[in-house]
Protein backbone atom coordinates (compact mmCIF):
# COMPACT_ATOMS: atom_id res chain seq x y z
CA UNK A 1 0.00 0.00 0.00
CA UNK A 2 1.35 3.39 -1.19
CA UNK A 3 1.60 6.16 1.13
CA UNK A 4 -0.69 8.25 -0.42
CA UNK A 5 -3.34 5.02 -0.17
CA UNK A 6 -3.13 5.24 3.22
CA UNK A 7 -3.66 9.26 3.27
CA UNK A 8 -6.56 8.38 1.42
CA UNK A 9 -8.21 5.51 3.76
CA UNK A 10 -7.10 8.11 6.81
CA UNK A 11 -9.01 10.99 5.19
CA UNK A 12 -12.36 8.44 4.84
CA UNK A 13 -12.07 7.03 8.44
CA UNK A 14 -12.59 11.14 9.82
CA UNK A 15 -15.81 10.24 7.81
CA UNK A 16 -16.69 7.13 9.85
CA UNK A 17 -15.11 8.95 13.00
CA UNK A 18 -18.04 11.31 12.58
CA UNK A 19 -20.83 9.03 12.07
CA UNK A 20 -19.65 7.26 14.80
CA UNK A 21 -19.80 9.84 17.14
CA UNK A 22 -22.70 11.31 15.95
CA UNK A 23 -24.41 7.89 16.96
CA UNK A 24 -23.66 8.66 20.85
CA UNK A 25 -26.36 9.94 22.89
CA UNK A 26 -26.14 11.31 27.06
CA UNK A 27 -27.14 7.78 27.81
CA UNK A 28 -24.25 6.49 26.32
CA UNK A 29 -21.24 9.02 26.90
CA UNK A 30 -20.05 7.51 29.82
CA UNK A 31 -21.14 4.46 29.98
CA UNK A 32 -18.73 1.42 30.00
CA UNK A 33 -19.01 -2.27 28.70
CA UNK A 34 -17.14 -3.44 31.75
CA UNK A 35 -15.31 -1.99 35.16
CA UNK A 36 -12.28 -0.68 34.23
CA UNK A 37 -13.38 -0.42 30.55
CA UNK A 38 -13.33 3.51 28.74
CA UNK A 39 -16.37 5.27 28.37
CA UNK A 40 -17.19 6.53 24.93
CA UNK A 41 -15.88 10.21 25.74
CA UNK A 42 -12.34 8.64 26.92
CA UNK A 43 -11.80 6.79 23.80
CA UNK A 44 -13.37 9.91 21.73
CA UNK A 45 -10.39 11.62 24.10
CA UNK A 46 -7.91 9.02 23.04
CA UNK A 47 -8.57 9.67 19.84
CA UNK A 48 -8.10 12.98 20.20
CA UNK A 49 -4.98 12.99 22.10
CA UNK A 50 -3.38 10.06 19.77
CA UNK A 51 -3.92 12.71 16.67
CA UNK A 52 -2.22 15.30 18.11
CA UNK A 53 0.41 13.79 20.52
CA UNK A 54 1.12 10.80 18.94
CA UNK A 55 1.13 9.94 15.60
CA UNK A 56 1.35 13.51 13.69
CA UNK A 57 3.73 14.49 15.98
CA UNK A 58 5.99 11.76 16.18
CA UNK A 59 5.91 11.49 12.06
CA UNK A 60 6.48 15.36 12.02
CA UNK A 61 9.48 14.69 14.44
CA UNK A 62 11.10 12.61 12.19
CA UNK A 63 11.15 14.97 9.03
CA UNK A 64 12.65 17.55 11.63
CA UNK A 65 15.15 15.70 12.84
CA UNK A 66 15.17 11.82 13.27
CA UNK A 67 18.09 11.71 16.15
CA UNK A 68 15.82 13.70 18.69
CA UNK A 69 13.90 11.54 21.07
CA UNK A 70 10.32 11.75 20.69
CA UNK A 71 8.46 13.58 23.14
CA UNK A 72 7.19 11.02 25.68
CA UNK A 73 3.48 9.55 25.68
CA UNK A 74 1.49 7.89 28.25
CA UNK A 75 -2.06 6.84 26.44
CA UNK A 76 -3.20 4.77 29.22
CA UNK A 77 -2.46 7.40 31.94
CA UNK A 78 -4.11 10.19 30.14
CA UNK A 79 -7.50 9.36 31.04
CA UNK A 80 -6.52 10.52 34.50
CA UNK A 81 -3.81 13.13 33.66
CA UNK A 82 -5.64 14.68 30.73
CA UNK A 83 -9.16 14.51 32.93
CA UNK A 84 -10.98 12.89 30.13
CA UNK A 85 -13.95 11.90 31.91
CA UNK A 86 -14.41 15.62 32.94
CA UNK A 87 -14.64 16.95 28.90
CA UNK A 88 -17.66 17.96 26.95
CA UNK A 89 -18.54 15.16 24.47
CA UNK A 90 -19.42 16.89 22.01
CA UNK A 91 -16.02 19.31 22.02
CA UNK A 92 -13.80 16.56 21.91
CA UNK A 93 -15.53 14.73 18.51
CA UNK A 94 -15.34 17.79 17.03
CA UNK A 95 -11.51 19.34 18.16
CA UNK A 96 -11.15 15.17 17.01
CA UNK A 97 -12.42 16.01 13.53
CA UNK A 98 -10.68 19.46 13.30
CA UNK A 99 -7.48 17.57 14.19
CA UNK A 100 -7.76 14.68 11.80
CA UNK A 101 -8.61 17.65 8.96
CA UNK A 102 -5.49 19.63 9.55
CA UNK A 103 -3.74 16.04 10.24
CA UNK A 104 -4.58 15.40 6.64
CA UNK A 105 -3.67 18.45 4.95
CA UNK A 106 -0.44 17.97 6.49
CA UNK A 107 0.15 14.80 5.36
CA UNK A 108 -0.63 15.56 1.41
CA UNK A 109 2.04 18.44 2.16
CA UNK A 110 4.89 16.13 3.22
CA UNK A 111 4.01 13.21 0.89
CA UNK A 112 7.04 13.47 -0.78
CA UNK A 113 9.59 13.25 2.36
CA UNK A 114 11.56 10.46 3.05
CA UNK A 115 9.25 7.88 4.53
CA UNK A 116 12.18 5.21 5.76
CA UNK A 117 13.42 8.26 7.85
CA UNK A 118 13.60 6.82 11.87
CA UNK A 119 14.25 6.84 14.66
CA UNK A 120 16.23 4.29 17.36
CA UNK A 121 13.59 4.08 19.76
CA UNK A 122 15.23 2.64 23.39
CA UNK A 123 12.02 0.29 23.82
CA UNK A 124 11.08 -0.25 20.40
CA UNK A 125 13.73 -0.26 18.15
CA UNK A 126 13.86 1.77 14.93
CA UNK A 127 10.49 3.65 14.06
CA UNK A 128 10.29 5.00 10.87
CA UNK A 129 8.05 7.45 9.56
CA UNK A 130 6.08 4.84 7.39
CA UNK A 131 5.92 2.34 10.67
CA UNK A 132 4.09 5.19 12.15
CA UNK A 133 1.84 5.68 9.56
CA UNK A 134 0.92 2.46 8.93
CA UNK A 135 0.28 2.28 12.63
CA UNK A 136 -1.66 5.39 12.21
CA UNK A 137 -4.00 3.39 10.14
CA UNK A 138 -4.40 0.78 12.01
CA UNK A 139 -5.40 2.62 15.26
CA UNK A 140 -8.15 4.11 13.48
CA UNK A 141 -9.11 0.26 12.66
CA UNK A 142 -8.82 -0.31 15.84
CA UNK A 143 -11.00 2.11 17.45
CA UNK A 144 -13.75 1.81 14.84
CA UNK A 145 -14.28 -1.60 15.62
CA UNK A 146 -13.92 -0.88 19.56
CA UNK A 147 -16.50 1.75 18.87
CA UNK A 148 -19.24 -0.98 17.24
CA UNK A 149 -17.96 -3.76 19.99
CA UNK A 150 -18.97 -1.24 22.43
CA UNK A 151 -22.63 -0.30 20.80
CA UNK A 152 -23.16 -3.82 20.63
CA UNK A 153 -22.40 -4.58 24.20
CA UNK A 154 -24.77 -1.52 25.00
CA UNK A 155 -27.75 -2.81 23.43
CA UNK A 156 -26.89 -6.37 25.10
CA UNK A 157 -26.88 -4.57 28.68
CA UNK A 158 -30.32 -2.60 27.63
CA UNK A 159 -31.57 -6.18 28.24
CA UNK A 160 -32.24 -6.85 24.06
CA UNK A 161 -32.66 -10.22 22.77
CA UNK A 162 -29.94 -9.81 19.42
CA UNK A 163 -29.71 -13.74 18.62
CA UNK A 164 -31.55 -13.02 15.49
CA UNK A 165 -28.82 -10.37 14.43
CA UNK A 166 -26.12 -13.02 14.29
CA UNK A 167 -22.83 -14.10 16.24
CA UNK A 168 -22.23 -11.24 18.38
CA UNK A 169 -19.06 -8.95 18.56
Amino acid sequence: MEVRDIINKLEGNKAVFESLFSNVNEEHVHWRPTEGKWSFLEVACHLLDEERLDFRSRISSLFSDPTLPFDPIDPERWVETHFYAEKPYVDVCQNFLSERSYSIEWLKDVVDEDWGVAYDHPKFGPMSARFLLDNWLAHDLLHINQWNRMHYRFLLAQGMDLGYAGKGL
